[in-house]
């Protein structure tokens, strides 16, 4: 059919008062391009009410006659919700669940609504959250643990070339293999064996001056050196011993087997 012929048609057929779906019924096309052809000959399009004038909606005589929801007013128990959870974990391992957040960043428009939803349950007590440090003013100097300053003090001795020298010769005299698993190569780090932190609370070291001045941090004896993981799990060993002994179980498992 001639495109200016079809154009003539759905117009006509249009102003007789069908809708955009007869219309393109009639004529063997879609909907859409019945609609998107309308549009750009300058057409107006009718509002789908146009169509409903006169007649009743389908749910007219069952207000507040429908049923209310099985669930309404009931809480989940603690297996039904750790099940749902499993449920849930298992199918997006599979790729079966879609999270529409993952790999995008909140708008900061929505983020700010949030905030302040949060905020206003917070206040009513509809929401329970863990107060942070920062709420309580529990940072830096009025944290129960502060030690002067000792992490960004320990952040500018690695800058220095007397840091640099000492773990240089660690490397050496370990022939830079890692003493708990016996790797050699990779990623090194030079590990003090009587803490950095320890030390500095030792001879009250305030500055990097005082740094400087200490002879035991710059010991070789107390040095060793250690790959990435080991370092990692020996500071976990201190922290949380539970946690170090299993994943240092695991990881000479995968080393021997």
């Amino acid at each position: 059919m001639n495109k200016d012929l079809l154009n003539k048609r759905i117009i006509n057929l249009y102003k007789t008062g069908l809708s955009t779906v007869d219309v393109g019924r009639k004529l063997g096309i879609s909907q859409q391009m019945v609609w998107l052809r309308l549009k750009k000959l300058g057409v107006s399009i009718r509002p789908t009410s146009y169509y409903l004038r006169g007649k009743s909606t389908w749910n007219k005589d069952l207000k507040n006659v429908m049923p209310s929801p099985w669930n309404k007013g009931k809480k989940m128990s603690l297996e039904q919700r750790q099940k749902q959870s499993e449920t849930r974990k298992r199918l997006f391992r599979e790729g079966k669940l879609y999270a529409y957040w993952k790999g995008k960043t909140i708008p900061i428009e929505s983020r700010i609504k949030m905030s302040k939803i949060k905020r206003e349950q917070i206040l009513n007590g509809q929401f329970t959250t863990k107060i942070t440090r920062r709420e309580l003013n529990l940072e830096g100097k009025n944290h129960p643990n502060w030690k002067g300053g000792v992490s960004k003090i320990r952040d500018k001795m690695k800058r220095i070339n007397l840091y640099i020298r000492w773990r240089e010769e660690v490397f050496k005299r370990d022939n830079y293999t890692c003493q708990i698993c016996g790797k050699r190569g990779g990623e090194l780090q030079a590990d003090h064996i009587k803490t950095v932190s320890e030390i500095m609370h030792q001879y009250n070291i305030q500055s990097l001056g005082d740094i400087i001045k200490c002879d035991e941090l710059w010991n070789v004896e107390n040095g060793r050196t250690l790959c990435k993981l080991c370092h990692y799990l020996r500071h976990s060993e201190m922290k949380k011993p539970m946690f170090y002994k299993s994943r240092l179980f695991e990881y000479y498992n995968k080393l021997i087997n």
